[in-house]
């Protein structure tokens, strides 16, 4: 399972992403977060957490995924280009809270 979560600063127009790895007894096995110094709006920061967490897959091997954010727009989004993603990767996208998102 993958989760991603970002944080976006209006203000200053920049914000943080992270991603966490997790094996099926929900134990952590990476994580990551970057700073990222230009974004539009807060689904743009989720866009990038969900970059963040899928570059996090394919640095350790994993192709299959369950990819959770609590940002429906980017779940919606991504549900369209499933058939795409899933020549490389076997993935599921859920949107969940930011609680259970765990991040």
């Amino acid at each position: 399972m993958v989760n991603v979560d970002a944080a976006f600063d209006e203000e200053e127009g920049c914000g943080s992403v992270g991603a966490v790895i997790r094996d099926s007894t929900r134990g952590v096995l990476v994580a990551a977060h970057s700073f990222v110094p230009h974004l539009i709006d807060a689904p743009m920061a989720k866009a990038y957490a969900l970059k963040e967490g899928l570059m996090l897959a394919q640095h350790i091997g994993c192709n299959r995924l369950i990819i959770q954010l609590d940002c429906m727009e980017i779940v919606d989004i991504m549900k369209d280009f499933q058939d795409i993603m899933n020549e490389r990767y076997e993935l599921g996208f859920q949107g969940c809270s930011r609680e259970r998102a765990g991040v």
